[in-house]
């Protein structure tokens, strides 16, 4: 009988990228002498049989002495079920796909293929062009150890993880720069806005964002790549006192904000103070919890008054925020 050098000498080893593509190793180490003295078969002919044989796409290797073979397989986004199958010749009951807005992405993973159905594609090259039996080849798989471990795109690694869903998370570091421009007498103004995303493992998947960004604000994008990695975004929105309340920084996740300009002394221009209460949550809609948020108000035709609001960060407080302005 053809027998492993071991327990655990298969290993089938899954890599994830965050654009749902990925590669696997599929690796088994054989006796020599054993598959020579047995079968009559080489390790030189067991590879010749094996690169015939294989998947197209995949790639066969080596090392002739030790009788270690390593099998790579790389996957686009969706080919992972196919390329499963192909090599199992069964159903695959497999899935990796993501959740979430595209700077906080939430990865799942399940593999329920056992590890040695892996190698199935194997024992079958081996029977079809006739180097064993069936009977040789059922016994073969039958002493067939094999381990599986998958690495996502996050670098999570886990050894072993049977039939159990993996899921991972990875939060984009993101810069947001927001400058809200607002005519006291026109009750009218601008949002001009500046995203700027780090990669991280080439997390970011700028057709994405685009889309993301243009659906959130329904307002056009400029793009610009950075030297650094990653890439900035900015925009202008224009605002009037009905339209604020339906921004994203607003309405999401809070979904309510106040709006309130009152007069409280005389009509006369440089006599008047204004109140402006806001409930806001700026950098609630990106989804990710790993943001630095800068945030101003400016407040015009009132000369010289610029509010900064850096501290409204990722969130503001309970009772939201108010400033008390006087023209005199």
């Amino acid at each position: 009988m053809l027998s492993l050098s071991g327990c655990g000498a298969a290993k089938v080893n899954t890599q994830l990228s965050s654009d749902l593509s990925g590669s696997r190793s599929f690796e088994m180490k054989l006796d020599p002498v054993v598959l020579e003295n047995t079968y009559g078969l080489t390790m030189a002919e067991l590879l010749d049989t094996l690169k015939q044989s294989a998947p197209t796409g995949m790639k066969v290797k080596a090392n002739l002495v030790d009788g270690t073979f390593v099998m790579e397989d790389v996957f686009n986004p969706g080919e992972l079920k196919s390329h499963t199958q192909a090599l199992t010749g069964e159903t695959a009951d497999i899935d990796f796909s993501k959740t979430g807005p595209p700077f906080s992405t939430t990865f799942h993973f399940v593999d329920k293929t056992p590890a040695e159905n892996y190698f199935n594609w194997v024992w079958d090259a081996l029977t079809k062009r006739g180097k064993m039996n069936e009977e040789q080849a059922k016994s073969l798989k039958g002493n067939f150890l094999a381990k599986a471990s998958v690495t996502m795109p996050d670098g999570k690694k886990l050894d072993e993880y049977k039939n159990n869903m993996v899921e991972t998370r990875i939060d984009l570091p993101v810069n947001q720069e927001m400058t809200i421009n607002w005519n006291v007498l026109m009750n009218s103004g601008t949002v001009d806005l500046a995203i700027q995303v780090v990669t991280e493992g080439g997390a970011l998947d700028g057709k994405e964002v685009s889309k993301f960004l243009t659906e959130s604000w329904n307002s056009n994008w400029k793009e610009e790549n950075l030297d650094s990695g990653g890439a900035k975004y900015t925009t202008e929105v224009k605002i009037n006192g009905n339209s604020l309340k339906s921004l994203p920084m607003i309405a999401k996740p809070l979904e309510k904000a106040i709006v309130d300009w009152t007069h409280v002394e005389s009509h006369q221009w440089n006599k008047q103070s204004y109140h402006l209460g806001l409930e806001i949550e700026p950098t609630g809609w990106l989804g990710t919890s790993n943001v630095n948020a800068q945030t101003e108000i400016k407040f015009y035709p009132l000369a010289d008054v610029v509010l900064p609001t850096s501290n409204l960060g990722q969130s503001a407080p309970n009772d939201g925020l108010s400033f008390s302005l006087d023209s005199r």
